[in-house]
């Protein structure tokens, strides 16, 4: 049988694969990467990199370039942050390709067919990340990619982004969401927050806030490209330093209307300018939502007191774990509405059936809560000493500690105030 035209890497979708989908596993694409990767991708032989450059391409946030060798210049390469090396099948070509870029680039991926110890030792002395076989699946690939991008993410100052759930409709995610961010606002008048609605139904942050937005979130992913901090900045609601992206309502209708193959890169800029950001996934995770949920530092999973909502949670968490791959200690209970003498269902429930140990509650409070929602209020300004205006700020101090600068800005704005 004439293997030539056997493609060196499967697509994780490719129909010769059925297996997968008759066995009701899920077939994934690769998962967005979490800052933006300039890769620059040389090939010794270039009828090896077709299937390559596929695998490559759909990853999301990968900006894949690709030249002749003898176009590569210094120049380019000081603009590259992943050079993806794939050497020829002759060790001796291979060994020389390597040694020629060794050290020009801070993460080199070598590609090639089955190695020989040299090219394998070469490859290690140049201080190449990995050396992937080209039989290998595509998943090794883009994991590889992806290992490099979070080493990219760590070194960078990346503010935290807390995403909130509801676990079922109507559990107050979107109330909650806003008086977290309003919480993490009052920490520091100088610093500002981040609020993104990305409930594209009823876009109801805007109502909560009551605001008026120019523009929404569609309009953030059209023009993706071009945003700078200012631009960032001019694209939000502003209300002092809590800054919304808005969601127009039933904007979701319009097929054409959002572009969300963009969201890894307007995520990546938007935490490089704010000091947090959360968001609002009151209608559950959906497709477009996911680059947001794995990439989240603390999500946030919104009971009530009901079997229904808790047995829906417990779904959620398996979802989240078994097919995102999310690890449980970024996973958190927030059993809100809560009435400790009145409640059917106690915490002890609530943990042995989600299998998450990390569960807070906030107190019911329905006067309050249904004031600041009808009036557009934000939580600290109508009920700043009342108990869940302090349930909520407990959560906060939990998973995003203050800094000493917060603390000694957040006792200054007191002063100033009074």
């Amino acid at each position: 049988m004439d293997k030539s035209n056997t493609p060196l890497f499967k697509q994780p979708w490719d129909e010769s694969e059925g297996s997968e989908v008759l066995s009701g596993r899920p077939v994934k694409g690769p998962k967005a990467l979490p800052v933006p990767v300039k890769a620059l991708l040389v090939a010794g032989n270039l009828t090896d990199q077709t299937a390559l450059v596929e695998v490559l391409r759909s990853t999301p946030n990968l900006n894949l370039d690709s030249f002749p060798i003898n176009q590569i210049n210094q120049e380019v390469l000081s603009h590259t942050q992943l050079l993806i090396l794939l050497v020829p099948n002759n060790d001796r070509q291979a060994i020389t390709l390597i040694q020629n870029f060794a050290g020009r680039c801070d993460n080199m991926l070598i590609l090639g067919k089955e190695a020989s110890p040299e090219v394998l030792r070469t490859a290690m002395q140049s201080g190449a990340n990995d050396f992937i076989p080209l039989e290998a699946e595509p998943e090794e690939l883009t994991n590889a990619v992806y290992k490099v991008a979070t080493s990219l993410a760590d070194s960078m100052s990346l503010a935290p982004t807390i995403a909130v759930v509801n676990a079922k409709g109507g559990a107050g995610a979107s109330f909650l969401a806003a008086s977290i961010a309003d919480e993490l606002a009052q920490r520091s008048s100088s610093r500002n927050v981040a609020l993104l609605d990305g409930d594209h139904l009823h876009g109801s942050q805007m109502l909560l806030l009551d605001s008026k937005p120019q523009y929404y979130f569609h309009d953030a992913l059209t023009q993706v490209e071009d945003l700078d901090d200012t631009a960032i900045t001019g694209l939000m609601s502003q209300m002092g330093n809590i800054h919304l992206l808005p969601t127009l309502p039933f904007s979701q209708m319009d097929s054409g209307c959002f572009q969300f193959q963009n969201l890894p890169t307007l995520m990546f800029k938007i935490r490089t300018h704010y000091s947090s950001v959360t968001v609002d996934l009151s209608r559950g995770p959906d497709h477009w939502s996911l680059p947001i949920l794995t990439d989240a530092q603390h999500i946030l999973l919104v009971i009530q007191d009901s079997i229904a909502c808790l047995r829906d949670a417990a779904t959620a968490i398996r979802y989240f774990t078994m097919q995102l791959g999310i690890p449980k200690e970024r996973i958190h209970i927030i059993f809100n509405r809560y009435t400790p003498s009145r409640s059917q269902i106690s915490l002890a429930d609530v943990k042995e059936t989600v299998g998450i140990n990390s569960v807070y509650t906030v107190r019911n409070d329905f006067k309050r809560v249904s004031a600041c929602v009808d009036e557009g209020k934000r939580l600290s300004e109508f009920a700043a000493k009342e108990a869940i205006t302090k349930d909520i700020k407990a959560i906060c101090d939990d998973l995003l500690p203050p800094d000493d600068d917060s603390q000694k800005a957040s006792l200054w704005d007191k002063l100033w105030r009074r």
